[in-house]
């Protein structure tokens, strides 16, 4: 039987510190103890939960980038939603790519085929050299720009689709005239950011040897017969921002670079269009406001000689200031390497800006030359 610890048989000395304690004390240090080990297991068990070690937030150090799941790689920054884009000069692109559509105030009946209309300025001082010019962003001015303009567009459906899907949207393109049935691919490029032109058919110095087909313009016609199948031309389609004499790859020179232009430069300013003149080196008659190309590149080509003849348009644009470029008539490597430059062109510190942002210059001024006069001689395009 077990003794009682009050028992004179075990004497004081001998009972252990515990056993000496009365048992209100050992009740009192049983409960603490174990009242201490239950919170020391509660804060080990909190240690484990809490952030994983590899999710870092904004408050871990300063080299954090905040919340985003996208690492960052050298040469890429990224932009609004985590995109990343190459790194290169500071400046934004244009915040609304697309191009406004035709707008019933800045046209009017086609007496001709009153199906059709003719652009014409708006009541209220609007006109469509400025409402369907595609919009430009804000550039520092010592950054060369560029522009491209990409004739031959509506002449094959396929070719050009693909052009105006996968061509940046500062590119701007030129609808011909003799276009079947441009409607689809018109909205497309208005979706796609991509401002219009519309190509004139000129005569060149050996017409009619070589014909520009039946609504040409001519120096050789008459100013009636001119004006007639300007106003034909204008009425194809709506909702450009101005004229060009680039037409499949040629550029009219005998009529674009003669007096006889002059009805058709007042024709156009009248109607508050732009014109961009696609032979370097040519003469620009107004008083239409306009633009001169600097380079013609040509599309009957190979893939390495586009290349050349693009970065010659860079090297323009960096000793000027600013280049405009005219390619056609529009060929799938043309396409391709069209889509390789621009995409390089901000990592080469220039801007790709929309022709029209280049082309509202006023006309030069020039010598008198006789009504129906051809220049002596008609600058080349640059190879």
């Amino acid at each position: 039987m077990r003794r009682p610890i009050t028992d004179p048989a075990f004497p004081a000395e001998d009972l252990s510190p515990w056993r000496r304690l009365p048992s209100s004390g050992r009740l009192f240090v049983r409960f603490w103890g174990t009242t201490s080990v239950l919170a020391l297991l509660l804060a080990l068990s909190l240690r484990g939960v809490g952030p994983h070690p590899h999710q870092r937030t904004r408050q871990d150090g300063p080299d954090m980038k905040g919340d985003s799941s996208t690492p960052s790689l050298p040469g890429i920054t990224q932009g609004p939603n985590g995109a990343t884009a190459p790194a290169g000069p500071n400046f934004p692109e244009a915040s609304s790519p697309e191009i406004a559509p035709p707008e019933a105030a800045l046209l009017e009946v086609y007496l001709e085929d009153p199906s059709r209309h003719l652009p014409v300025r708006g009541a209220n001082g609007s006109m469509p050299r400025v409402v369907y010019a595609a919009p430009v962003p804000q550039i520092p001015g010592n950054i060369p720009r560029v522009a491209l303009l990409v004739d031959d567009i509506g002449m094959s459906a396929s070719v050009s689709q693909e052009a105006l899907n996968v061509l940046p949207a500062s590119i701007s393109v030129a609808f011909s005239s003799y276009a079947p049935d441009p409607t689809d691919l018109l909205a497309l490029s208005r979706r796609k950011g991509h401002e219009i032109f519309l190509s004139l058919p000129m005569q060149p110095r050996n017409a009619p040897a070589d014909s520009e087909g039946p609504r040409a313009l001519g120096y050789d016609h008459t100013v009636s017969e001119d004006s007639n199948n300007l106003l034909w031309s204008l009425s194809r389609f709506e909702g450009y921002v101005g004229v060009t004499n680039a037409f499949a790859g040629q550029t009219g020179a005998a009529f674009a670079l003669s007096p006889d232009f002059r009805m058709v430069a007042s024709e156009l300013d009248r109607r508050g269009l732009l014109y961009l003149n696609a032979h370097p080196g040519g003469l620009r008659y107004g008083p239409v406001p306009g633009g001169d190309a600097s380079v013609m590149i040509s599309t009957d080509t190979d893939a390495e000689t586009v290349r050349q003849q693009l970065a010659q348009l860079v090297t323009v644009a960096r000793n000027k200031g600013s280049a405009i470029g005219v390619t056609g008539p529009l060929r799938p490597v043309a396409v391709r390497e069209i889509a390789s430059w621009a995409a390089g062109l901000k990592d080469q510190g220039v801007a790709l800006v929309p022709v029209s942002s280049l082309s509202n210059l006023p006309a030069p001024q020039l010598q008198a030359m006789p009504a129906g006069g051809i220049p002596a001689s008609i600058p080349q395009p640059q190879p």
